[in-house]
């Protein structure tokens, strides 16, 4: 898919806020992901939302093997990340925070 017929940049455009209005009306939610990019952008996003007390504290589980070795490889290097982005800029580990629990 080209740039221009891909729907995943509109989509996640507004996905954090979707998924927050999700997450206030129930108190479990599931979201099936690919391993690879689109689950470390889930949990990226679920963190943000976190820290701005936009989601409830509610556990998170991510229940792939392969998700979460891939993410350890995402977390294992942090120069790929742009340090411009506030998240990025204010905590040490992206994709570890109170709330998500790697399985």
């Amino acid at each position: 898919m080209t740039a221009t017929t891909d729907p995943w940049p509109t989509w996640a455009a507004g996905w954090p806020t979707w998924r927050a209005a999700r997450l206030r009306e129930a108190a479990a939610s599931s979201s099936p992901r690919f391993a690879v990019g689109r689950t470390q952008e889930l949990v990226y996003d679920l963190h943000r939302l976190a820290r701005d007390g936009s989601i409830p504290a509610v556990p998170i589980y991510i229940d792939s093997p392969l998700a979460t070795n891939v993410t350890a490889v995402f977390a294992g290097h942090p120069e790929i990340f742009d340090d411009r982005e506030d998240l990025i800029a204010r905590v040490k580990d992206l994709f570890r925070f109170d709330l998500v629990h790697y399985t």
